[in-house]
């Protein structure tokens, strides 16, 4: 039985910081609630992997933000590695508002093209607590299918996202 452990690293940036693990950014909008996806083991039998990610994009302004723009980007590409061998992946945004994460499946991602008009940005607390309703306002989810994970080597895979949140 093949055997996977995949771990995809979440780095964030904002328009006006760079990205590092460490950094939620200086900006008028921003994200909270970031943590790596610890997508475990995988064998041959088992279903698709799929994972999400709820996080609070807030908006560091006094007056309504009209709309932001997130872009997710990766270098190569959505793949995951392990030396020379690759899996690929699909992410996917949901921006539903608090309350209402995961009526949708999202919409799916191009790596580093901004997907924008999201408008459910909190104004209200850097950590979405705040507001009604209040809690995480917007999903990350990745999918990886099942036949890419059956083609796969075995192998402990990596890969690393960054996010940049920008208002529009």
């Amino acid at each position: 039985m093949r055997r996977f452990l995949i771990i995809l690293a979440v780095l964030i940036a904002t328009a006006n910081q760079p990205a590092t693990a460490q950094i939620l950014g200086v900006g008028p909008v921003e994200i909270s609630n970031i943590s790596d996806f610890n997508l475990g083991t995988w064998g041959i039998g088992d279903p698709a992997i799929v994972a999400h990610m709820d996080l609070c994009i807030y908006a560091l302004v006094t007056v309504p933000l009209t709309s932001y723009s997130i872009t997710i980007s990766s270098p190569g590409g959505y793949i995951l590695t392990s030396g020379s061998h690759q899996i690929p992946y699909s992410l996917y945004w949901d921006d539903s508002g608090a309350g209402n994460l995961g009526s949708t499946n999202g919409t799916q991602l191009s790596n580093n093209v901004a997907l924008t008009g999201q408008m459910k940005a909190n104004i209200l607390s850097t950590s979405c607590a705040l507001g009604n309703p209040s809690g995480p306002n917007a999903r990350l989810t990745i999918k990886i299918t099942t036949q890419d994970m059956t083609n796969a080597l075995a192998g402990n895979y990596t890969g690393t996202i960054t996010l940049l949140v920008s208002p529009t």
